[in-house]
Formats: structure tokens, C-alpha cells, sequence
């Protein structure tokens, strides 16, 4: 998160600058979620992990059992969700390696009516109907006789993959609650309680799994709409940046430190929307549990 923050190259374009402030928000929220977890082990650096989520899979209270299931049809499936499944294995094998055996992965990636059959028992949702063939990537996580699904991941929300499964594989791995413990310990903002309401009004009808799709959904538009502000912003804060190079230091100065601002004001409002996110989700689990 510092390498953002100590960036001041001046060449560097909008696209890799989105791109490190998606990753930079979505580890600041990750990490705060998990402070609230209580003492951990020093974080061990894992490559492709958060220091958050590395810390919080040594200490894992029990093991969480993930069945990945990538039963694409190359003929109607785009290659760019190929290469994110891809990327997903390659994320899950981080995943195995950190928690030191905690969390096992099978994969399921040979197409056929058995792997579908399975795939809809976990709940996986089954995209791209009209096209041929079913085809699922999800992730189906087990542990203490509990379970949750991630019905469907797509390339669009790759950002906040690791803080989602993360927070799964806590859930599942925390001891199960009994009688008065089964409350959530603290009730969250009034605010966010009533966004959830009214963001999702049938939200009483919905798993947590469901109605979080639907939250992560809108956010994820409004967190599209900032970052495409943010490269038009910055695109011409960098032009601004490449004209003053003509004139003098003073005026050098005066743009990029123009595009150094823009860059904060930007990383903030993507902040604010992925702390809201949380928020709601915080919420929306408080809701279902009461």
C-alpha cells in the first residue's frame, strides 16, 4: 500500500494508478475488517496476498475445505474470464500454501453432467444457458459442518476477491456460536442498516450469499463509474504534467503536485465506497442473524 502512496512517477499511466488504488482500497478495508479479529501472528509475506489475509490464515481455528469448480466451454466462454480462472486457481494455490494445510483446494475442471451436477448442489450458478452448454466458476468453502458458496465470480469484481473469500473462510473457521453468543456482538450504524433495507427490500427472502451479490453488485457500479472519472481526471492532470515540462520549475511543480491531489481526492472517494460496501454487509449479516 506505500508503493501507491510514494508514487510520483510522472509517466506512469491512469490505467496502473486505477489499478494500485482498487488494490490499495480494497487491502485498507481488508485489513481494518481484520483488526477487529483480535491479536494475531505477525503477518508472513505471501506473494499475491494481503499481509492481512496472510496473518489471518496462520491462525486459522479450523480447516477450510474449498471446492473450486472452472467448467468453462472455450466455444461460449470470452477469453478474458478463461484467463481470470486462471488467475482464481493461481490465487487458491496462494491460499493452500499460507495457512500451511488449513484450507485445502479441489478443483473441479473437466466439463461433464457429473461436475454440473455438483457444481449445482453447491450452489453455483450455472451462466451462459443460452449458448450451449452450462458452464460454472464458483467456489463452494466447508469447514465444521458449515457451508457457503460463491455462486459466481466474475473478472469484473477480481478486486475484491481475496477480502471476499477471506471473510469466508473466517466465518467458517470461527467456533459456532451457541444461545446467547449467537447475536452479533456489536449492532451496526443505523445508517448502514437502513441502506440495506431500503438497497435491498426482500432481503428477509434472500441467503446472506444472495442479497451480498446484490450489494456487491451496486457498489461495484458505483465503484466503475469513480474509477473512469478518476483515469479522465488523471489523464489530464498527466498532460498537464507532460506540458509543463516546456515551461518552468515553478510551473513543474505547480502540475504535479495538481495530479498528487487529484490522486488523493480520487483514492478517497473509492474508499468511501468500499468502506460503505462493508458497511452494508456488516449490516445486512447483523440483520439476518437477529
Amino acid at each position: 500500500m506505500n508503493v501507491f502512496l510514494k508514487r510520483n512517477d510522472r509517466s506512469g499511466s491512469a490505467r496502473t494508478i486505477v489499478m494500485a488504488v482498487a488494490a490499495f482500497v480494497l487491502g485498507a478495508v481488508a485489513a481494518l475488517y481484520f483488526a477487529k479479529q483480535g491479536p494475531a501472528t505477525p503477518a508472513v509475506h505471501h506473494a499475491g496476498l494481503t499481509d492481512a489475509t496472510a496473518a489471518a490464515l496462520q491462525d486459522l481455528q479450523a480447516p477450510v475445505g474449498i471446492r473450486f469448480y472452472s467448467l468453462l466451454d472455450p466455444a461460449s466462454v470470452d477469453e478474458a474470464t478463461r484467463d481470470f480462472a486462471v488467475r482464481v486457481d493461481e490465487l487458491l494455490a496462494t491460499y493452500a500454501e499460507a495457512s500451511a494445510g488449513k484450507v485445502t483446494i479441489t478443483r473441479q475442471v473437466t466439463r461433464n453432467d457429473q461436475a454440473a451436477t455438483a457444481a449445482s448442489a453447491d450452489h453455483i450458478k450455472a451462466f451462459n444457458l443460452d449458448k450451449g452448454d452450462a458452464c460454472f466458476l464458483g467456489l463452494a468453502l466447508t469447514s465444521q459442518g458449515r457451508s457457503e458458496s460463491m455462486a459466481q465470480l466474475l473478472p469484473e469484481w477480481e478486486q475484491a476477491l481475496e477480502f471476499d473469500l477471506t471473510r469466508a473462510i473466517l466465518r467458517l473457521s470461527a467456533p459456532a456460536a451457541t444461545g446467547a453468543n449467537t447475536a452479533v456482538s456489536t449492532q451496526p450504524a443505523a445508517a448502514a442498516i437502513t441502506e440495506v433495507k431500503s438497497l435491498v427490500p426482500k432481503f428477509e427472502t434472500l441467503s446472506v450469499e444472495q442479497a451480498s451479490e446484490a450489494l456487491r453488485d451496486r457498489s461495484y457500479k458505483a465503484f466503475s463509474d469513480a474509477t473512469k472519472q478518476m483515469r479522465t481526471l488523471i489523464t489530464e492532470a498527466e498532460q498537464k504534467v507532460a506540458d509543463a515540462k516546456s515551461g518552468s520549475e515553478a510551473d513543474q511543480q505547480a502540475a504535479q503536485q495538481a495530479l498528487l491531489k487529484i490522486q488523493a481526492e480520487q483514492t478517497e472517494k473509492l474508499k468511501e465506497i468500499a468502506a460503505q460496501l462493508q458497511s452494508q454487509i456488516s449490516a445486512l449479516e447483523f440483520l439476518k442473524k437477529k
